[in-house]
């Protein structure tokens, strides 16, 4: 068995990873679990659930990123950790405004954020 903060952004993909696991295929969980690395380091940024929520929120999963008191929404610092890790799982895709489109600029489109610019974002389908 598996107990996975990551299965509350990504379920269907932690399955199939612990169904490969099981199954001793080693490349395919090399394949599956490569790209959800960053999101296995970045939702404990802060104190579980403030990043689960806001990666879920951000994949569209849920309609916002509020926790109960006494906690609170995630430290904007760490926007630009979990965006990130979001993209690389496949579950962002972001239309850049100058920028190479290799190199992916993420956080929010403010100016208070200053380096941080994106057009839109969309959520995978």
């Amino acid at each position: 068995g598996c107990i996975s903060v990551t299965a509350n952004v990504v379920p269907e993909e932690m399955h199939d990873l612990m169904v490969a696991a099981l199954e001793k295929d080693a490349d395919l969980v090399q394949q599956i679990n490569g790209p959800l690395m960053g999101l296995h380091k970045n939702l404990f940024v802060e104190s579980n659930p403030i990043p689960v929520k806001f990666a879920a929120w951000r994949a569209g999963l849920i309609a916002s990123p509020f926790c109960r008191p006494p906690l609170a929404e995630l430290d904007t610092k760490y926007y630009k950790d979990v965006e990130t890790a979001l993209y690389a799982a496949g579950l962002l895709d972001f239309e850049i405004l100058g920028f190479d489109a290799k190199v992916p600029a993420m956080g929010v489109n403010s100016a208070a954020e200053g380096d941080w610019n994106y057009v839109s974002l969309n959520v995978r389908a």
